[in-house]
């Protein structure tokens, strides 16, 4: 139970971080973490840029203009998920080297 409340004002009070840090927790059935960020074109993963910037991180990004369109940072790849740009989170994954198919 402590640690449910503590995990959860450390969200409160830093939820980019946290979310990183859950993120980054070691996983030995997986090299990659492939997180899928919901309307993440429109701003989202600007907070997460900011933050892999200050880590001195190297984000590799797919922009349109300055919507993110996928990142990927270390093991971790950000793609978005928007019914209308199917096709290109299928390109954006192969380009990232992961496997996606159009069913």
């Amino acid at each position: 139970m402590c640690d449910v409340v503590r995990g959860s004002t450390l969200f409160w009070q830093d939820p980019v971080g946290f979310l990183l840090s859950y993120l980054n927790e070691p996983r030995p059935w997986a090299n990659k973490i492939v997180a899928t960020a919901h309307n993440a074109k429109a701003f989202e993963l600007h907070f997460i840029l900011n933050r892999a910037i200050q880590l001195k991180w190297k984000p590799e990004l797919i922009m349109n203009g300055l919507k993110i369109l996928c990142m990927k940072m270390e093991h971790l790849v950000f793609l978005i998920s928007c019914p209308s740009s199917r096709a290109l989170c299928v390109s954006c994954s192969r380009s990232f080297g992961l496997t996606a198919s159009n069913t």
